[in-house]
């Protein structure tokens, strides 16, 4: 399914402790194994899933993998070797499918044709009793039980969603869509979310945007404590020379169409994918006099920026409204034509889209904090 495909493709490499590190949607947003703290392991584990979701591969196929991944790495993980398997192929599998799922069922074509939705129940092994009660309820799209209870909602959930028509209502002798059932039932904590709607209902449109670049937001928690504790950034000779300082809208167009087309796609540092888009230019260009400031200079060292930086950080944020975001921080100090250094931040959404450039000091210490990715060997 090419929905899944992305939405896995589209998730920040994320290296945690716990499966309580990232909780509920946040999922949707990275790609996390609990207990996989170096980078290069997570990638590869990435890499075997994504046999999985791309490929069809089987869990036999993902387990051989798997054991020699733990065997070049050397990584002592917790649980047995076919219990850790199965939860990682299984949760990456399905949540995978069932947000392309969500995908296609929400589609307005698909919609106008099929406003309801049906439970499926499919769990052969150890079937949870409630949700084989589930099956066969009808529902709108837009019920909100479909918030919490959405397949997969539950570890090994193997439930499905079936598209419904008001034909299909009348078939079986309903004159509407039925009642909700009351509550959550036992759908666990970390599982009342919609994978669907975590991944999708958010999409990066050029109003999104505005909101995303414009929206107040700032590190969740206690005050930053700024990049004074941590080691002064390696600097580097710039590959790409910076530009003449310029408002010109034609002219930074033409600049990003030479560089980068109308869009890029790169694959940074750590194994993840930056979708550079012309579209945060244009967000610039609406109001050049307070947007641009020098940044139109630093466009040709995006790249090397985003390929080549120093580290790599990300971080929960948050706005006025209480939306919490996962962003990732591109860092790296360069010396340019003059002689002088100058350290640049490249932002990006954990879907990958890049949003912000900056090379103001309050900027780098900012985005030096979080949680550290990837670092370059000394």
């Amino acid at each position: 399914m090419p929905e899944a495909v992305r939405y896995f493709g589209e998730k920040a490499n994320v290296p945690s402790a716990t499966w309580r590190d990232l909780w509920q949607g946040q999922h949707a947003r990275a790609f996390t194994v609990a207990g996989a703290m170096k980078a290069d392991l997570l990638a590869d584990l990435r890499q075997a899933v994504d046999g999985a979701i791309r490929d069809g591969e089987s869990l036999g196929k993902f387990r051989q993998r798997f054991d020699d991944i733990v065997a070049r790495h050397g990584w002592a993980h917790t649980g047995s070797r076919n219990w850790r398997t199965k939860v990682i192929y299984d949760t990456n599998v399905r949540t995978s499918f069932m947000a392309g799922k969500y995908a296609q069922l929400t589609d307005p074509d698909m919609l106008a044709r099929h406003p309801y939705w049906e439970y499926r129940h499919f769990t052969r092994d150890n079937p949870r009793l409630e949700h084989k009660a589930w099956s066969g309820l009808i529902l709108r799209h837009d019920d909100p039980w479909w918030q919490v209870h959405f397949p997969p909602n539950g570890w090994g959930c193997h439930c499905d969603v079936l598209p419904a028509t008001a034909r299909r209502l009348r078939e079986l002798g309903k004159d509407g869509p039925d009642t909700a059932p009351a509550g959550v039932g036992d759908v666990r904590p970390e599982w009342q979310y919609n994978v669907g709607e975590a991944a999708w209902g958010r999409p990066i449109a050029d109003t999104a945007l505005r909101d995303l670049t414009d929206g107040g937001w700032s590190p969740p928690g206690t005050a930053p404590a700024g990049g004074n504790a941590l080691p002064a950034l390696p600097v580097d000779t710039a590959v790409a020379s910076p530009l003449p300082a310029t408002s010109d809208p034609t002219s930074i167009r033409n600049v990003w169409r030479d560089l980068y087309g109308e869009q890029s796609v790169l694959a940074d540092a750590n194994g993840g994918r930056v979708v550079l888009s012309d579209r945060v230019v244009e967000h610039w260009l609406d109001a050049p006099a307070e947007r641009l400031g020098g940044r139109e200079r630093f466009l040709p060292l995006l790249r090397e920026l985003i390929e080549q930086p120093a580290e790599i950080w990300t971080n929960w944020i948050v706005n006025a409204r209480g939306r919490y975001e996962l962003r990732r921080r591109f860092v790296k100090a360069v010396t340019l034509d003059d002689n002088q250094p100058v350290e640049l931040v490249a932002e990006s959404t954990a879907g990958g889209v890049w949003l912000r450039l900056a090379f103001d000091a309050d900027t780098v210490a900012l985005a030096r904090q979080g949680l550290l990715v990837w670092k370059r060997s000394e």
